[in-house]
């Protein structure tokens, strides 16, 4: 577990598929998240968490995002395409609850888990993709040090129309 001012980072549980599998239904996240557009049932959201919490692969790990007064699921971050030999992964990020916008926990977890990758798993580098009008992705990721690394033209199909993606990355310095 890692704990912050408002907000912990802790290992999934059975029970968080109630709550993720809202987010994983709810439009605007899909497409802020550049989820895949297909409907998400309960069994399939439960099938992914059984599969998950049993699984053995070393080359993602995922945490949820507790707000600590509450012990209420905001949210999840993603460590995944972890490569061990070039010390790199890819991130991703979540906050499902729409209530739970604009308080800083993303900020927080995002504090967190680059603490996390440099220091104790000591990787090198991390990468995240970000759709090109999430502009308030974009600020959070430059107030963190992360850089434009490259731009996927029309990369991403939403609301009737292709969008850029831009590729981020920050280095352990």
């Amino acid at each position: 577990m890692l704990e912050g001012k408002k907000i912990r980072l802790r290992n999934l549980q059975l029970n968080d598929f109630t709550k993720t599998v809202i987010w994983r239904r709810d439009r605007d996240v899909k497409k802020y998240a550049m989820m895949h557009p297909f409907p998400v049932t309960d069994e399939l959201e439960e099938t992914w968490y059984k599969s998950y919490l049993t699984s053995k692969d070393n080359h993602q790990i995922y945490f949820g995002i507790e707000e600590k007064t509450q012990e209420e699921l905001v949210g999840y971050i993603q460590l995944k395409n972890i490569n061990w030999l070039s010390r790199n992964c890819d991130l991703g990020i979540v906050i499902g609850s729409q209530s739970a916008r604009g308080h800083g926990y993303g900020y927080e977890a995002m504090e967190l888990i680059l603490d996390y990758v440099f220091n104790s798993l000591n990787l090198h580098k991390i990468s995240l993709k970000v759709i090109s009008f999430n502009q308030t992705a974009l600020n959070l990721y430059k107030k963190l040090g992360f850089l434009i690394e490259g731009t996927l033209k029309e990369h991403y199909w939403t609301d009737g129309q292709y969008y850029d993606v831009y590729i981020l990355g920050k280095l352990n310095n």
